[in-house]
């Protein structure tokens, strides 16, 4: 006697997400779900409590989970809840025993070890992980092409700890956080990581949407990349002091701070040459490269063997900059801008080869 053709069932599976269920993930999961044929609906809870209702198999829904990138497992939680009788020969048939799936995992594991390519000059050094939502080995390995990483949730150049079977890359900071950090612009203030959100960056002014530092008794948040910015940056001659905001235009926006920080009441941190002539938020240095990665301007080829990793700067219209400069010779003006900016992207995404400063000036017309 067979199933009929009209019963419809409820369960509940449990998703184990990389990201710790964070709201788009979630989404995207609905709605992978939601085309699934027979499935009228889905809820999911918090820790991944997945409710599915329709005429529709679990096997087949586990199946089509599967294949989202940012799921580490799924697995049927508790007993099938019955809206039509159903012959229990084929109720037995239906269940997915969980036992078995476990038993299954000792024999072969999930994700096996990384095989390294001669190409990707990895670090000789493996390490455990032990980031909070990612459990497997990653391993230290520098590409030509960029990534985003899955603890801050901010894109980054060359260098990052990477699981290959979970396309999963975390940046050095986010890997081996301190935690407890101080910083030369706020004398006093103590910041502590958390691997949750927080709000907007006090450094760079963009929203954190990862793993960052706060600071409780001031309410001040930073990103782990923004931490690194130093009080103070000699390129050649000039030095450059990092302040809490700008009291002149930056060379770049023209503004003393631009729209998005006033609308989001956010400062934004900038750099001011000693001299005084040239003012840079750290905003519109980390907007430009976000902007390229937006484009698709960062987009490389994985057996790419150029090391540039700012081709996105090849967009770059340095024009205004050159004319901001004021007095002294335009080259060598040009050519402390460059250094500058290299700095700065060196240090909130990564480090850039030195085919950067020559990207730069080439921007110019002589």
């Amino acid at each position: 006697m067979g199933c009929q053709e009209n019963s419809r069932r409820t369960f509940v599976l449990k998703l184990n997400l990389h990201c710790g269920y964070c709201q788009s993930c979630v989404e995207k999961v609905k709605k992978l779900v939601k085309k699934i044929q027979g499935v009228d609906s889905i809820k999911i809870e918090e820790e991944g409590k997945a409710t599915i209702s329709g005429n529709v198999d679990p096997h087949t829904v586990i199946k089509e989970v599967k294949k989202y990138k940012k799921i580490i497992s799924v697995e049927l939680w508790g007993e099938e809840e019955e809206e039509s009788p159903v012959p229990q020969v084929n109720e037995q048939e239906m269940q997915i025993s969980v036992r078995k799936i476990f038993d299954q995992r000792k024999v072969a594991p999930l994700f096996p070890d990384v095989i390294v390519r001669p190409s990707d000059k990895p670090v000789a050094k493996r390490i455990r992980d032990s980031y909070p939502k990612h459990d497997h080995e990653l391993e230290l390995r520098s590409y030509n092409k960029p990534f985003k990483c899955d603890g801050c949730m901010e894109e980054g150049f060359k260098t990052r700890y990477r699981c290959e079977p979970c396309n999963y890359d975390l940046h050095e900071e986010c890997r081996n956080p301190k935690p407890v950090i101080t910083h030369d612009l706020f004398q006093g203030s103590t910041f502590v990581f958390h691997h949750e959100p927080g709000n907007n960056c006090d450094a760079c002014g963009r929203k954190i949407y990862g793993c960052s530092y706060h600071c409780e008794a001031d309410n001040l948040d930073l990103h782990p990349r923004c931490s690194n910015l130093r009080g103070k940056l000699g390129i050649g001659d000039t030095e450059f002091v990092l302040r809490k905001k700008a009291k002149k235009n930056c060379i770049w926006c023209k503004k003393k701070q631009p729209s998005w920080l006033a609308n989001n009441n956010v400062q934004g941190w900038c750099y001011v040459s000693k001299c005084n002539k040239f003012y840079c938020h750290v905003y519109c240095v980390s907007q430009m490269v976000h902007e390229a990665w937006r484009r698709g301007d960062l987009d490389r080829k994985d057996d790419d063997n150029d090391d540039d990793t700012s081709v996105a700067l090849k967009n770059v219209d340095l024009k205004l900059v050159a004319k901001s400069g004021g007095g002294g010779s335009t080259s060598g003006y040009l050519k402390t801008i460059s250094m500058f900016l290299r700095a700065i992207i060196g240090i909130l995404f990564g480090d850039p080869t030195v085919v950067m400063l020559s990207m730069l000036v080439e921007l110019i017309p002589k």
